[in-house]
């Protein structure tokens, strides 16, 4: 096997309880309607699907690993301090509500549900924050590019009692060799000598 180039953990973003906040689970998780018309109060409502899809979003799940029921604010672009560890920051903004329920009939939409989905963008932050006391905030996630950086070092060694033998391990293994003056010891010599062919990836 080869060096790790990238080890990127694909799927949903686990909200959990770094700071082991005390968090009650059997407190009713209800969903706040708005008693004149019915419908869920305008300051818990989820911003309607945009009709024509923004360049660039990035479509970002979401699962409460918490154990109770939490809201999910969206921040901006603020970050460390910027983000209290009480109280609520003006560029704060209520985006969805994470539930306990793990598998309803529809997570997107559910109240209830511990997945949602949101579309956002590079460098947007959100702020998990307790539903019984949002005051309280359980956790934050900023949206990051995932880095794809060189090896820090392509440099590899065949130990070999002839150059004719390194040879064969490099056809016959599949060899990674740097793509310049890739050298392989010959030990009967203690030398280094440059393989014929090996300029880039054999195998």
């Amino acid at each position: 096997a080869g060096k790790v180039v990238l080890q990127h953990r694909a799927g949903m973003v686990p909200i959990g309880n770094p700071h082991d906040y005390p968090c009650d689970a059997s407190l009713p998780d209800v969903e706040p309607f708005d008693p004149n018309t019915g419908v869920r109060k305008q300051g818990f409502q989820r911003t309607a699907t945009h009709p024509v899809r923004p360049c660039n979003t990035i479509d970002i799940g979401f699962r409460n690993q918490v154990g109770c029921p939490i809201h999910m604010y969206w921040a901006n672009q603020l970050s460390g301090p910027e983000v209290p560890e009480e109280g609520f920051n003006c560029g704060e903004k209520f985006k969805f509500h994470l539930g306990t329920k793990p598998a309803p009939q529809d997570f997107m939409w559910d109240w209830n549900s511990m997945t949602k989905y949101e579309g956002s963008y590079i460098g947007h932050t959100f702020v998990a924050r307790l539903a019984s006391d949002p005051n309280v905030v359980i956790d934050t996630y900023t949206i990051e590019p995932t880095r794809i950086i060189d090896c820090p070092n392509l440099k590899q060694t065949v130990k070999a009692a002839s150059k004719n033998e390194a040879e064969a391990v490099v056809e016959a293994q599949g060899t990674v060799l740097p793509l310049e003056e890739p050298e392989i010891q010959d030990a009967t010599t203690g030398g280094a000598s440059v393989v014929a062919g090996a300029g880039g990836i054999s195998g």
